[in-house]
């Protein structure tokens, strides 16, 4: 895959390919995941998502999540017996995300594809979205400056990373430029109006020294 193609794909499957953080991975999945919780009627998928981006932060551990796999995997097994249409996807999805191991993330992100209302195919564009905000665009990788980590640049980034609520985007392309930050494909991506970010994104990463 060259840099063209990554920004314009529109399936994550071929972008993956040469990815290999683990933790950025999980991310992607969950965040996947995410797009279609709300089909998810059992609270026991939702706590596998949280927990998988817990493991991915290293903040439980693996016997932790097998543990709330194990229960997704049962809630996903009860959708199957009573029927809920896009809703056994979503919580299969939760249940293939929620492993301790990576090689189900495939089978989480196609899960996650097959439960959208608006089509596979729609939903695939979406992730490969997600993707491009989580590892930013491989082909150009960017440094940041210490300078530009001020008391206003990371608390900013920590609460957006915590809360999921990455409204203060542009806010934080403020408080960084004010910081010394010239690096156009920073500040567009944290202006982007129309953009997507989700815990794991780039620049967020990038300020809270994540890999």
């Amino acid at each position: 895959m060259t840099s063209s193609e990554w920004v314009a794909a529109t399936d994550p499957t071929p972008m993956l390919a040469d990815l290999v953080c683990k933790r950025k991975l999980r991310l992607f999945g969950c965040a996947a995941c995410r797009r279609v919780s709300v089909l998810i009627f059992d609270n026991a998928c939702h706590a596998a998502i949280e927990g998988s981006e817990h493991y991915a932060d290293g903040l439980i551990t693996a016997e932790r999540l097998d543990l709330l796999s194990v229960a997704a995997e049962e809630a996903w097994k009860d959708t199957v017996l009573e029927p809920r249409g896009e809703g056994d996807f979503a919580a299969l999805a939760a249940s293939y995300v929620s492993s301790p191991s990576s090689n189900v993330l495939a089978e989480a992100v196609a899960a996650a594809a097959q439960a959208s209302h608006a089509g596979t195919e729609r939903e695939r564009a979406a992730q490969a979205d997600l993707l491009r905000d989580i590892f930013g665009n491989p082909f150009h990788p960017v440094t940041v400056d210490p300078a530009w980590l001020t008391s206003t640049v990371l608390p900013l980034a920590r609460q957006m990373y915590d809360t999921r609520d990455f409204s203060a985007m542009p806010i934080l392309a403020d408080a960084l430029q004010d910081a010394g930050c010239d690096n156009e494909n920073i500040l567009e991506h944290c202006r982007d109006a129309n953009g997507v970010h989700v815990r794991g994104c780039w620049v967020v990463d990038l300020v809270l020294g994540k890999e």
